[in-house]
């Protein structure tokens, strides 16, 4: 019984959060990583200071095929939330029901036993993104998506250098095509939408 009350406790916080709403995020359109400016600012985070060096504003829709809690060290307080997302043609046929995915100490991965699929279209199209949610109200309701959800994630792809720990270094990727080590992308998040409700 306690295992059925922890899964439904995901929409039903979700439900509680102050929101708008707005239509359902299109899954199918392609990432937006627009080469506009911001300045580097600081962010507190687990009582220790970060520099975050914005790269490219991130504007993306996507399916969570999985997603993973980080709760422990430096980087759990910084970056929570691992949300592993597939977009455009994966989420049809012939590609839909036959990946598998998962996520594992902050890496991602895909599998399949069908041969015929095209394997540079599932990298392309599928991403493990570490989420920093830029207020306490979003970092609560990224605690709260599920597989299966359609979000929007609205905010900056950006690299973080530790301030008062000089050696944490955190980077994000900046191309679809990338994977292994060092591929996933990591997004200061402004926005999020979460199926028709939009969060802030």
């Amino acid at each position: 019984m306690a295992f059925v009350l922890y899964a439904l406790r995901h929409p039903i916080e979700l439900s509680l959060l102050k929101h708008r709403r707005a239509p359902r995020p299109d899954t199918f359109a392609e990432p937006i990583q627009a080469a506009e400016r911001l300045a580097p600012f600081e962010l507190l985070a687990g009582g220790r200071r970060y520099r975050l060096t914005p790269r490219f504003r991130w504007d993306e829709s996507a399916r969570v095929v999985s997603e993973r809690a980080y709760r422990l060290g430096a980087a759990g307080s910084l970056l929570p939330e691992d949300f592993a997302l597939a977009w455009g043609p994966v989420l049809k046929p012939p590609y839909a029901r036959r990946i598998s995915y998962g996520q594992f100490a902050r890496y991602f991965f895909w599998r399949t036993s069908d041969g015929s699929l095209d394997r540079g279209t599932i990298v392309s199209h599928t991403a493990n993104t570490h989420v920093i949610p830029a207020t306490s109200r979003l970092r609560h309701a990224v605690r709260c998506v599920s597989k299966g959800d359609d979000v929007r994630l609205e905010g900056w792809l950006v690299d973080v250098d530790g301030v008062d720990d000089p050696s944490f270094h955190w980077r994000t990727s900046t191309t679809r095509t990338d994977e292994g080590p060092n591929a996933c992308e990591t997004v200061y998040l402004e926005r999020l939408t979460v199926n028709e409700r939009v969060y802030e």
